[in-house]
């Protein structure tokens, strides 16, 4: 199931080599994928990426090119009380 959601402060992402189709290493300036961020869910909770649960893996054989990783994220705003006794979860990201 996937969840519609806006994030809050887009993160520079570290630009790959098109040819060995490789990372190249990050500058100060970009920080290595979404791990800090806060997403905001249609639902109005806010959630923090807290903690990396599995290395960035990319498809870049046959387009459209993604990547995803998986994270523990925390709930730091629920104004709605939608997630009552719930404080963390895993979420995982997905871009093109």
């Amino acid at each position: 199931m996937a969840i519609d959601c806006q994030l809050v402060a887009a993160p520079k992402i570290a630009p790959v080599d098109t040819i060995s189709s490789t990372p190249i290493l990050p500058q100060e300036d970009y920080p290595t994928g979404w791990l800090g961020y806060q997403i905001e869910f249609k639902d109005g909770s806010w959630w923090t990426l807290k903690k990396a649960l599995s290395h960035v893996k990319y498809q870049q054989s046959n387009p459209p090119f993604e990547a995803r990783q998986v994270f523990e994220c925390v709930c730091t705003k629920d104004p709605n009380n939608y997630h009552t006794g719930v404080r963390e979860a895993v979420v995982k990201v997905k871009y093109q």
